[in-house]
């Protein structure tokens, strides 16, 4: 009992607010400062139940503690106020269990501090008849055209796109990086019944959970009130706290609930990150965006879209060869540096990046296995060969094979002596 009386007289005389819930979920206590920061009355709720569902009173989803916590951790989060709009304020918690015996938790401290002023609100303002024009065109630019291509792969694709904007199901697409996920869920929602109000998109990425927090749950006044989204974009959810993600899937399964679609790099049943049910809620549509090695056919039907630049034949060879794991975000920033390069002239291999070429040149021309697999020794093959290649390609003149391989010549002759390389008695004069 003096035990008890020690931490409370300990916690009631500290500045900072400071609550306690029990094993059970419910408010056991909570000091002075904490009243002044909720502007409630410690006295008239205690025992209040805390859950992170919508069953809950506002504060009583605002304090409870995260998964992560129960589990024996330590947890900070940032949360929007239950009385707040989208913020700031917002308040910082600091969770910390406490352990009992056998490993049996007792329950938990919370710590409370505001970050950030109240903002003053703000009537909304009507959007300018240009911008509204603006914004129909921008919808206009996400048709199923804008995916299709012409290879069977990007057919089959389409297809299943066209399937998940003809409902309000919830979809998953599942691809790499850079192959087209978030323009496929624009298209979604473009081409589907919720076109007529905005789509939102959060990446997981970049994005706090609690500015997150502050779009969807903020109350009346709210930036986005209920109803106001018509496409919500998760770009890899997974990577959400998981108090989060069981929050996030109490309010999106609601009837005024946005449409969602997710994203990420691996179907939704094999991410570990997600909590139990998120995948199955969410993933009723499951559409896997294919990367571009496997649409190479549809290489000259994006370099139409990117760049009004005519491309070269042995260009095109040379993009052919590359596997592109970056995808069309890579390809898109490779035909646009190229482009700027060849300035007027169609784009020529001269114009790609030299890894590129070299890839192009290995493909072509396969080497001979050298008898010693040491690095150094498959690396002077690589050289010798792309030597060869270029002297032969210019006639034996060692100036214009220089400018080709971007090395001054002085280098190239050295490497050519230390070579011995047969085609350096070509034709032209060095």
């Amino acid at each position: 009992m003096a035990a008890a009386k020690s931490w409370r007289s300990f916690f009631h005389a500290s500045t900072t607010a400071v609550f306690v819930v029990g094993a059970s979920r419910r408010l056991r206590y909570a000091n002075p400062a904490w009243e002044r920061l909720t502007g409630a009355d410690w006295s008239r709720l205690r025992g209040l139940r805390l859950s992170a569902f919508r069953s809950a009173t506002p504060l009583g989803q605002t304090l409870m503690p995260p998964p992560e916590t129960w589990a024996g951790e330590t947890a900070r989060v940032r949360r929007t106020p239950p009385d707040a709009t989208a913020g700031p304020p917002w308040w910082d918690f600091t969770f910390v269990p406490l352990p009992g015996e056998a490993g049996r938790l007792l329950g938990v401290v919370g710590f409370v501090t505001q970050a950030g002023e109240r903002a003053s609100r703000r009537a909304p303002s009507k959007v300018p008849a240009d911008l509204g024009a603006a914004q129909a065109e921008h919808a206009r630019h996400y048709d199923f055209e804008l995916l299709t291509g012409t290879s069977n792969a990007g057919e089959r694709f389409v297809n299943l796109v066209r399937v998940a904007a003809a409902t309000v199901a919830p979809v998953w697409l599942v691809g790499e990086r850079g192959s087209g996920k978030s323009t496929a869920a624009r298209v979604i929602h473009h081409q589907g019944p919720t076109r007529g109000k905005p789509f939102a998109a959060a990446d997981a990425h970049g994005v706090q959970p609690y500015l997150l927090d502050a779009m969807l749950f903020g109350k009346a006044g709210a930036a986005l009130p209920p109803g106001a989204i018509g496409t919500l974009y998760l770009h890899d959810p997974g990577l959400l706290p998981r108090d989060f993600q069981e929050k996030l899937a109490g309010h999106l399964s609601k009837p005024a609930a946005p449409r969602v679609v997710c994203a990420s790099a691996v179907p939704p049943h094999a991410d570990a990150r997600l909590i139990d049910g998120f995948a199955t809620r969410f993933g009723v549509l499951e559409v896997r965006v294919p990367p571009v090695r496997e649409r190479p056919d549809d290489l000259p039907w994006f370099a139409e879209r990117v760049t009004p630049h005519p491309v070269a034949d042995a260009a095109w060879a040379v993009l052919a060869a590359h596997d592109w794991p970056g995808n069309w975000r890579e390809l898109a920033d490779v035909l646009r540096t190229a482009a700027a390069r060849a300035d007027a002239a169609p784009i020529g291999p001269e114009h790609l990046p030299r890894v590129l070429r070299e890839r192009h040149l290995l493909a072509a021309n396969p080497l001979v296995q050298p008898r010693s697999m040491a690095l150094a020794a498959v690396l002077e093959a690589v050289e010798r060969r792309m030597v060869e290649d270029a002297l032969r390609a210019c006639g034996g003149n060692a100036t214009a094979a220089a400018k080709r391989l971007d090395v001054p010549r002085a280098t190239l002759l050295r490497r050519v002596e230390a070579f011995k390389s047969p085609a350096a008695g070509g034709g032209g004069a060095p």
